[in-house]
């Protein structure tokens, strides 16, 4: 499992590459193919639609960032301190949508030198091996003390003798979703917020780990992340790329008793998102590869999750509150996600992902009467 980002602070930026090895993996041979990866980071420009997906993605995370009142202040406070100027956003965003294939192949030669680059490999102590003395012969931190800051003072001002009156309370509306069921069977709840340039949307089946038969525990987490992998047609390596081009995000979920895909989409380009994903979900490809990579990965996180302590208290406490003949107490296990199979998974979603034990829920930019949506017709 590879995760890459850039993360910027005050005062400097850091790139970041983090790799998680499988425990049959090996370290050096994982390091070459990191180490040429960079390089052709370094080495090519990049095509102009790939940047064109990242400015579109950068936009999409700062609209929906921007949704928050507080994100809003919070923003101008940033320009004000940083820039000297709160109304900073449009030249901000203009950075992004100003970028070329050159100047950042010259920013990843500049940036990502790897004689600039510090690597931290962090393996798991041998069975037996206190984490104290791996660290015996390590190099000792020099730290400096410093004198302690003086305490701070808050003199009790005049105006702190009286509490500030309280306001009156606010009236809270709750909207009023548009309501419809579609010829397939599919219940649709939509909220208007027309002024909003974005429209997230969830789509719900009842269900989840309920639905684990004995022995398939993680049948319904695992199928639902290969439902998403795409359609019969639109593949993952061709899924991605549509999405990205629209600025659209999706995700899958399971709960004890829910399952469902979520999404983020601009306004204008939900009709398209829309359209994926009722292909992915009416003719997913659920392909035998990518299931075995689901299974594997996930087993690779239980072991790791036996050295956190928390994780290891949430499993047992599943297991006693419900017990283990109780399907919130069976939970999944090695065994459990190598038995399972793409049939598994075909019938799975056979059974239990139609349209009519659906609920889709779409909040934003969107009007529901355009659509044939009334308030109340449902």
């Amino acid at each position: 499992h590879v995760r890459v980002y850039q993360q910027s602070q005050a005062s400097v930026s850091e790139f970041h590459v983090v790799v998680d090895l499988q425990p049959d993996a090996k370290a050096a041979t994982v390091r070459r193919v990191v180490e040429a990866e960079l390089a052709l980071v370094r080495r090519e420009l990049l095509a102009p639609e790939e940047l064109a997906r990242a400015v579109m993605a950068f936009e999409v995370s700062e609209l929906w960032d921007l949704d928050s009142v507080g994100e809003r202040a919070d923003r101008l406070q940033t320009y004000r301190h940083y820039l000297g100027d709160p109304d900073r956003l449009q030249w901000d965003l203009d950075r992004y949508r100003n970028a070329t294939p050159e100047t950042v192949l010259a920013a990843a030669v500049r940036w990502l030198d790897p004689a600039r680059r510090v690597e931290i490999w962090t393996e798991p102590s041998p069975a037996g091996v206190p984490v104290e003395a791996l660290a015996a012969d390590a190099t000792p931190t020099v730290v400096t003390a410093h004198a302690e800051p003086p305490p701070l003072a808050f003199p009790d001002a005049p105006f702190r003798a009286k509490a500030p009156a309280l306001s009156p309370p606010a009236l809270v509306k709750a909207p009023v979703p548009a309501t419809a069921r579609l010829r397939n069977g599919l219940q649709v709840a939509i909220v208007e917020r027309p002024l909003l340039p974005t429209v997230a949307f969830t789509l719900v089946w009842p269900g989840g780990h309920a639905l684990d038969p004995p022995g398939r525990e993680g049948l319904a987490s695992a199928c639902m992340g290969l439902v998403s992998k795409g359609s019969r047609d639109l593949n993952g390596p061709a899924l991605k790329p549509r999405l990205d081009d629209l600025g659209a995000q999706l995700h899958t979920w399971v709960t004890r008793d829910q399952m469902g895909v979520s999404g983020l989409v601009l306004a204008q380009h939900l009709d398209a998102t829309l359209r994926i994903l009722a292909d992915v979900l009416v003719r997913p490809a659920l392909p035998a590869h990518g299931l075995e990579f689901i299974a594997r990965t996930r087993t690779t996180a239980l072991q790791a999750a036996r050295g956190d302590p928390e994780e290891v208290a949430q499993r047992l406490a599943a297991h006693v509150a419900h017990g283990s003949s109780h399907p919130f107490g069976r939970l999944p296990t090695a065994a459990s996600y190598g038995a399972l199979t793409s049939h598994d998974c075909r019938s799975f979603w056979s059974a239990h992902g139609k349209p009519r034990r659906a609920h889709l829920f779409v909040a934003g930019g969107v009007r529901a009467r355009a659509r044939g949506v009334e308030p109340g017709a449902v």
